[in-house]
Parts: C-alpha cells; structure tokens; sequence
C-alpha cells in the first residue's frame, strides 16, 4: 500500500504548438523546434514520475494533455480552455494540472466583487492568468484541494504613448511599479479564494507555481505567515522546503537551488506551498513534507543534445509522506 505521493510544478516556458505564436508574430516553432519541445517536455514529465504536476505557460493545451497522458498522468485540467488569441498570436496562456489521480472539481479562480471592490478595481483586472483550483481524490490520504498560479512577472510593457513620452529609466520604472502592483492584487485575491473555499469545505491545500518572487518579499510574505496551530487559520501557507527541514533537522537554505536565472543571478521564484494539515506540530497533521527537489539540470549543465528548446525555469518537487 503506497503511503506517499508527490507534487510538482513546472514552467514550460512558450509551449505553444505551430502555427500559432506565442506573443510576436515571429515567435513560431519550426516543424522540428516543436519536436525538440514535446520531447524535453515529455522527458521532463518521465523524470519527475509526479503523481499531481502543475504547469504554467500553456498555449496549445490539447497537445501538452497528449503528452501527459503517454506519460501516464491520465487525468488533466486547465483554468481557461479557450485562450484568446489575434490571428495566430496567442498574447495570452493558461496554467493546467495534470494527475494520476481523480479529479473531483476544478475551475478558474474568480475574484470575487466584494475583495475587488475593496481593493479598488474591477474583478477582471485582478489576475494576469487566472489560477487554477483543484479537488483530488488521494489514494490513503482523501481529498486534496490544489491551486496552480502563474503570477505576474517583474517586468511590465507599457502601452506605446507611455513609451513616447517616458525615458527608457522612467519605463523601467513604471514598469516594475505597475507588475508589482498586479502581483500584489493577484496574492490578496488568491488568498481570499483559499480563504472562502476553507470556510466553505475544509481541505488540506496547496499552491503550486511561478510565483515570480521570492516567498520572503514583501508581496509574498502574506502567503507565509507564521504557524498557528488554531485549524481554521489553514489558509497561512508553508514552504514545502522549510517543512522538508524541520522534517530533517537541515538546513533548509543549504540545498536550496535556484529555480530561475536572469544572466548569472539565480531567483527563487516557483514555489510549493503547503496548508497546516503537512506541519509536524500542527494537532490535525495528516502527512509530512519527506523531501524536495529542485531539478535544474537543464539550466546549471545545458547539453545541446538533448535540452535545445528547454524550459528556462527549473521544476521544483515535493515528495509527502502520509501519516499512517
């Protein structure tokens, strides 16, 4: 009897199947670019054998089920199925899961008008991508509620008559204001989300994703709250590799590795987080975090042969180890 299941996620970064493009209208894969990206995805999927994987940046979701499914992870889901698109530029991706377990429910996470109205927009303006959230059957374990996100990056494009008349600091720094600002609205919404579903079901409960920031930002910070035993405050999110440490006694920063790199500085920007229900002191533990890993070979050792068409971010997984 299998005591264990693990969680992952992965940015796949532009898969996007021709003749469509993704963004640019140059930015198409050739007949055998399209082949090299199937097969690292593919390769990728092989490595990690996950049991839930969450993904980000998916243009053409019907071919990356495909590839699940050759995979073994018959079961998958995506926040938004049909993704708009100019012509053949998509300009806009969805985040998806896919899984060997059942999948009971899923939807797209929806602002609600009440936290919208509070924090001054309109509910369509809040997420960048909507997130994605998931009930699962776990075999031993009972039902997972899982939430997959890809939040808005650092950097920010301005509309073309703010560039004619900023510099190329100001847009810089417009930009940054302008991205943190939508990551800041995109936190507090799924926050509010995990909120309401607890209060509604109470779940164990993950998010999973590219977060596009470190965990101990400012904007992120209220994901990660200290730990409250009280069970109702479930919503207050754990790093996977800081329970994997207490589970250890290690040092969690030590075999810590970067899951991004911009030119030579390494970021921590995907990240798996966990409810109360996977904290050793917490009265209602259900399972433990055993271990995770950061699998960065493609980024830390890139070999033509085999990683041409690679993701540029790392996957980053979570091995759970449930109570018995």
């Amino acid at each position: 009897m299998n005591h264990q299941f693990n969680v992952a996620t992965l940015n796949l970064f532009n898969f996007v199947a021709p003749p469509l493009a993704c963004h640019e209208l140059e930015k198409i894969y050739t007949h055998q670019q399209w082949h090299q990206k199937c097969d690292w995805t593919q390769r990728q999927i092989d490595t990690l054998m996950p049991d839930i994987l969450g993904f980000q940046e998916i243009f053409s979701p019907n071919e990356l089920e495909r590839l699940c499914i050759q995979s073994g992870l018959s079961n998958f889901c995506v926040a938004t199925e049909q993704l708009p698109n100019d012509g053949h530029v998509c300009q806009h991706s969805t985040v998806g899961l896919a899984t060997r377990f059942q999948i009971i429910s899923s939807k797209a996470v929806e602002p609600t008008a009440e936290i919208a109205a509070a924090m001054g927009v309109q509910a369509h303006e809040i997420f960048s991508r909507n997130p994605l959230c998931a009930t699962l059957q776990v075999p031993n374990f009972g039902p997972l509620r899982v939430y997959v996100a890809h939040l808005k990056s650092g950097r920010s494009k301005l509309n073309e008559c703010h560039q004619v008349v900023l510099s190329k600091a100001q847009q810089q720094l417009v930009g940054n204001w302008n991205a943190n600002a939508q990551r800041g609205l995109e936190v507090t919404a799924l926050i509010n989300d995990v909120m309401r579903q607890y209060q509604h079901a109470p779940l164990p409960t993950v998010i999973m994703g590219d977060l596009n920031d470190s965990l101990d930002s400012a904007l992120l910070s209220s994901l990660k709250q200290t730990f409250d035993a009280q069970r109702n405050s479930v919503w207050r999110m754990h790093d996977a590799f800081e329970l994997a440490a207490q589970h250890s006694a290690a040092d969690c920063h030590l075999n810590r590795s970067p899951s991004f790199y911009w030119g030579a500085q390494g970021n921590y920007l995907d990240q798996i987080l966990l409810s109360a229900e996977f904290h050793p002191d917490c009265e209602h533990n259900l399972a433990h975090v055993e271990q995770v890993i950061t699998h960065d070979s493609h980024l830390v050792n890139y070999r033509p042969s085999c990683d041409q068409q690679c993701s540029d971010h790392a996957a980053i997984q979570a091995t759970i180890e449930i109570r018995r």
